[in-house]
Order: C-alpha cells, then sequence, then structure tokens
C-alpha cells in the first residue's frame, strides 16, 4: 500500500546470490527479484547451522550493497539442522516472520519470496502466509527460461482461501466446538422457554379450547398452510406462534404482518419486497417477508383485509412457490409456510367478490377456529389468575380480587374477548388503592372505562334553522372516534363495526383529518 513500509523476509538459498547456470553465472532468484521490486528493509534469513549459508548470506549483502540496491539489509539466522524438516521449519519460520513484523513501528507492506530456499521451507511460507500465521503477499521470480513472451520475471501469487481451509490446532478446534455447543445449548434453552412462554399464554381447560391446541400441535408437525379464525382478541397470533414452536422449523423465524394496519401502498412492498429505485421513495434495496422468513413461519393477520389486486400475488406465492420483489425481473422461491387469521367472514366476502375463492381454498389446509370468550367463560379464572400474577410483577404490586370478583367477571359479555379481560386486569392493578380488591371497588374502577355503545344521540329540532349536513358530519367524526376507541385504533376493525369497506374508511379518516 502506498506510504506503507515495505519490507521483504526471504531465506538464502543454494542458488542465492548466483544460480550456476551451463550459459554461465546468472543472478540468483533474490538478486533477480530485486531488480524489479524496492524495499525499505531486507531480511535474508539463513540455516544457522551450516556457515557455507552464512557465508552465502554476508555475499548476498556484499552483493547487494555493491551494485547500489536501495535497502537496509540484515541477516537472521534460523535455529534448524535441516533445512527439509517439516515441523522443524514450521516454527522457527512462524516465529522469525512474526518477530521481524511485531519489532516494526510503522505501517508495514511484507512481502515473502517464495522462489528461494528448499523446497519444504517454501511449503512453510505458503502455509504461514495462506493460514493468517503471517500478514504477507507472496512473490515469485520467473526463471528466463519458463517465463513466456512479455510476462514479467516477479509474479505475485494469490491462491483462493475458498480451496483452502483454515487450519487450527485439534487443541483450537476443540476450544470452538465447545463455545459452538455452549450456544447451541443456549439457544435450545431459548427456543424451550418460548415454546414454555406460548403455552403459558395459552390459557383454559375449556373442551372446545383443548381440542383447539390439540389439533394445532397436530398440524404443526405437517407442511400445511393453516387458517385460524375467531373473534378479535381470542389470541389468534399466540395460536400462530404455538403452531409456529411446535414444529420442525422452530429455529426459523416467525415473522408476522398485519394486513389492516399498513396502508395498501405498502403492504406490496413489505411482503414481496423491493429494489432501489423501484418506486418513489425506494432509496434502497429491501427484503420483503418471504424472502425473509426463509424456512419459518409467515403469519398473516386480518388476512380479510388484504387488497384484492394483492391476493393473486400472494396466490401465486403459495401455489407456485414463488414471487418477485418490485423492480426485479427474476422470480425468487419462497420456501416458508403461511398461517393466516381473520375474524371476518371470508366465505361472505368471496360471494360479494372482495376477497378470492381459489386464495381462500389455498390458506385453508386446515382451519382452526378459537372459540370467544363468552363460549368458554369456565376460563376466565384462571386466565384472571394469570394475568393478575403478570401484571403485579410487572407493576410491583400484590393485587388480589375477591371471589365475588370472579363471579362478577363471569357474567360480563367481554365483546373485546381475551384482550379486553387482560387489559382490565391492568387498569385494576394500576388504579386500585387496596391490595385486596373487592366487588365494590372493582365496579367503581371499571366504571371509568365503561364499554362503548356506538349508537347516535336524538337530535332536537327547535324553531332555529339548522345545517343538517354539519350535524351528521359531527355524528359521524363521533361514531368514527368511538370505534377507533373500542378497538384500540385498529382502523380495519373500527370501519367492519361501523359497516364500511377498509379502504373507504381509510379515505374518510384522511378527508376528516382522522388519520393520525
Amino acid at each position: 500500500m502506498a506510504g506503507n513500509k515495505r519490507i521483504l523476509i526471504t531465506i538464502v538459498g543454494s542458488n542465492d546470490p548466483f544460480s550456476p547456470r551451463d550459459s554461465g553465472d546468472l543472478d540468483g532468484p533474490i538478486l533477480t527479484l530485486l531488480k524489479f521490486e524496492s524495499f525499505n528493509k531486507i531480511y535474508l534469513l539463513y540455516t544457522g547451522a551450516d556457515s557455507s549459508y552464512l557465508h552465502r548470506a554476508q555475499h548476498l549483502r556484499e552483493e547487494i550493497n555493491c551494485r547500489g540496491i536501495p535497502g537496509v539489509v540484515s541477516l537472521v539466522a534460523l535455529n534448524i539442522t535441516d533445512p527439509t524438516d517439516y515441523e522443524s521449519l514450521y516454527l522457527v519460520m512462524h516465529d522469525a516472520g512474526r518477530s521481524i513484523i511485531e519489532n516494526q513501528s510503522e505501517k508495514l507492506d511484507v512481502s515473502v519470496l517464495l522462489s528461494s530456499g528448499t523446497p519444504q521451507m517454501q511449503t512453510c511460507w505458503l502455509l504461514l502466509v495462506q493460514s493468517g500465521q503471517l500478514p504477507a503477499q507472496m512473490l515469485q521470480v520467473i526463471p528466463p527460461e519458463k517465463s513466456a513472451s512479455g510476462e514479467g520475471a516477479v509474479k505475485r501469487i494469490t491462491l483462493s482461501l475458498d480451496r483452502f481451509p483454515e487450519i487450527r490446532s485439534p487443541q483450537q478446534v476443540k476450544r470452538l466446538l465447545n463455545v459452538a455447543m455452549s450456544r447451541i445449548e443456549a439457544l435450545e434453552a431459548e427456543r424451550e422457554g418460548l415454546i414454555r412462554e406460548q403455552k403459558r399464554r395459552l390459557i383454559g381447560n375449556a373442551p372446545a379450547f383443548r381440542d383447539v391446541l390439540n389439533r394445532a400441535k397436530k398440524v404443526a408437525a405437517f407442511d400445511i398452510n393453516v387458517l385460524i379464525t375467531g373473534e378479535t382478541g381470542t389470541g389468534k397470533e399466540e395460536l400462530a406462534r404455538y403452531i409456529h414452536y411446535n414444529s420442525h422449523v422452530k429455529e426459523e423465524p416467525f415473522l408476522p404482518l398485519n394486513c389492516a394496519a399498513i396502508p395498501e401502498s405498502l403492504i406490496e412492498s413489505e411482503l414481496f419486497g423491493h429494489r432501489k429505485g423501484a418506486f418513489t421513495g425506494a432509496v434502497e434495496n429491501k427484503k420483503g417477508l418471504m424472502e425473509t422468513v426463509g424456512k419459518g413461519t409467515l403469519f398473516l393477520d386480518e388476512i380479510g383485509d388484504l387488497p384484492i389486486g394483492l391476493q393473486a400475488k400472494l396466490l401465486r406465492g403459495l401455489s407456485e412457490r414463488k414471487f418477485r420483489p418490485l423492480g426485479v425481473s427474476k422470480e425468487q422461491e419462497f420456501k416458508g409456510r403461511v398461517v393466516a387469521a381473520t375474524n371476518r367472514d371470508l366465505n361472505r366476502m368471496i360471494e360479494e367478490n372482495h376477497f378470492r375463492e381459489d386464495l381462500y381454498f389455498r390458506l385453508n389446509g386446515i382451519t382452526l377456529h378459537i372459540p370467544a370468550l363468552k363460549d368458554r367463560k369456565q376460563d376466565i379464572p384462571l386466565l384472571v389468575t394469570r394475568f393478575l400474577q403478570e401484571f403485579n410483577e410487572r407493576h410491583g404490586r400484590d393485587a388480589r380480587l375477591k371471589k365475588e370478583c370472579i363471579k362478577y367477571f363471569m357474567g360480563c359479555p367481554w365483546r373485546g374477548n381475551i384482550r379486553e379481560l387482560k387489559q382490565t386486569i391492568e387498569r385494576l392493578i394500576i388504579l386500585s388503592d387496596h391490595d385486596e380488591i373487592d366487588l365494590s371497588e372493582l365496579k367503581d374502577l371499571m366504571s371509568i372505562h365503561p364499554h362503548p355503545q356506538i349508537s347516535p344521540s336524538r337530535i332536537h329540532l327547535d324553531y332555529k334553522p339548522v345545517q343538517m349536513s354539519s350535524i351528521l358530519e359531527k355524528l359521524e367524526i363521533d361514531m368514527i372516534k368511538q370505534a377507533l376507541e373500542f378497538h384500540q385504533g385498529n382502523r380495519a376493525a373500527a370501519a367492519r363495526h361501523l359497516g364500511m369497506n377498509p379502504h373507504a374508511f381509510r379515505a374518510k379518516l384522511k378527508r376528516m383529518n382522522l388519520d393520525s
């Protein structure tokens, strides 16, 4: 590299400083190299046990100085008796090379010459450099009689590391295996923890609910798409995760996508990905979920809200196992499994031409229906106990409910299902002033967040003229706000509550400046 200190490390061989030829004495490999390459320092290594090589090294140093070749020349004796013994050569050459490099204070550009010394020495240079023990560039001098026409006398040797595996000692390999095994054990423990957590989230002894769990565990073992149905708040995503973590691809990603929560203009990019410049705002490449998920599980929540135009593209991804990112002509393979979920009546949507029948049959390999909480009220005490434990730990409380509170809960409609029950328990723990909550306090606290009733108030007319359009608009805004509040900001669910098409609902929010 420009500006770095160049050093040459080489071993004086039997052809240095001069190589006898039939045509007369020629320069040996080291002198030939120095005709074409310049170095700040030259280290001449020699076999210390053989005095003839000391004389060769001294003669070579004198010749370099006499010819005015730049560079400070240093002689380094190698403590070896047999220049053909690989084991001793490798150790001594390693130590000598590392010592030379580590004693330099400047940034270095190190070269070693493979053409000088015994074949065993040349092999050791190659092993040291290729294994990374010696950070250096390998050089080779081409004899005149072997060089092709127009080819230079000096050649830089670069061997592909793809065909040269990293060399490690048995001790290193054992240490690396121990680290890898520890990592595997940690990942396995983490996976088991996730599975236990999913089981903790899926609580219930109601026969209908246990039947769903048993079927889900059976389905998990097979590579088949699953459609989960049920009201909002029943735990459809938790069931999808349960399926994933009980499958043979549990180490692969689980990636959720809420089709109702993402604007239509972005869903295609989220699913299939895009390349830079594919559309306005695509400033960099983006991998879609169908690529990122690999062999894992892609969970498509609120699948009934997927725009009809994208349903055909998703169908191809499921039927042909292929998809095409935006801005790319070449198709890619989809390797994962799809678990979809909805609280809508897809059969009715098919009749109304809002959902493709062929996509429905492709998604509906197995259907799992999660019963509503009102249909499994015997599970409410279990759920309340679990949520009390969770939120007490989270908020540092020790709150408890009297039995009369549990009985009261059993009589509530729970239109928001488990999600509503869970949120209610958390509010009680936060707002209550007592560790033991009785029924009167429970009703007082729940009255702060009553179940919203979406119904218009009666409009009383008097003698003054009114603008009916203005009144209706205010009423419409109020109903939209109530619906959004009731469904925790889920626009698709709010739209369905009001009997509106989700896309028309989003357009109305934007027109009324409610989209934020």
